[in-house]
């Protein structure tokens, strides 16, 4: 799956870049990195869109949402202070 989803994102850019220009492309890419981050740190966020599935959603930009559902959980190791 992970494959199909970098093909479809890249084709995505593609089209940005098509459509309007670079800069326009490289805002949206770096968005949609940003969004990843927070994914990563909070798993839960979003919108609840298919419960039965686990579905979640999350506004990237206006005309972008993106969707994804959790697989599963898997714990950050406890930071040390020292």
């Amino acid at each position: 799956m992970a494959g199909h989803c970098s093909a479809t994102f890249e084709s995505i850019q593609q089209y940005i870049l098509l459509e309007w220009c670079e800069s326009v492309a490289k805002k949206f890419t770096k968005r949609v990195f940003d969004f990843l981050e927070i994914l990563e740190k909070y798993p839960f966020i979003g919108t609840i869109e298919h419960p039965e599935l686990g579905i979640r959603g999350f506004t990237i930009s206006s005309q972008t949402r993106g969707v994804f559902q959790i697989l599963r959980v898997v714990p950050r190791p406890a930071t040390k202070f020292v």
